[in-house]
């Protein structure tokens, strides 16, 4: 199972953002050990711990960007129907640069917003950072 984190801090020091989340990404090792992965813009930080599943490639790293939509995205769990979502937006214009559910949800929202994300997915990108009533865990916590 991959792990991830990361932390919203307005004004943060680029240099210090990225020695932080590598740190805290760091800490996951054991979640993720094919790879990991840090991104670093204006007052976001994500880290994300990978085991490869879906897509054993480079191309399913995370962070994820979608540039041309200024998203990034930071996943784990499976969408069960990527490959559906996929042929839909492949018709409607997209490319995709790898097979993984990750960049199909990356697409999915740039497309329909919340509107085409279901379950954790639209959870995750809906709610703020934070313990809930659900006990999920925090998307990260302050260096101490």
């Amino acid at each position: 199972m991959c792990g991830f984190c990361g932390y919203f801090d307005p004004g943060a020091n680029a240099d210090a953002a990225r020695a932080r989340i590598a740190r805290m990404t760091d800490t996951l090792a054991a979640r993720g050990p094919d790879a990991a992965g840090v991104y670093v813009a204006d007052d976001i930080a994500l880290g994300h711990r990978r085991l490869s599943i879906l897509d054993l490639s480079p191309s399913g790293a995370q962070p994820m960007l979608l540039p041309s939509a200024q998203l990034a995205i930071s996943y784990n769990g499976e969408a069960y129907n990527f490959a559906d979502l996929r042929r839909e937006l492949e018709a409607a214009g997209h490319a995709f640069r790898g097979r993984s559910d990750t960049e199909v949800i990356l697409h999915a929202y740039a497309q329909w917003g919340l509107d085409g994300l279901r379950g954790a997915a639209r959870r995750a990108a809906n709610e703020p950072a934070g313990p809930d009533r659900m006990r999920w865990p925090p998307l990260g916590r302050p260096a101490t």
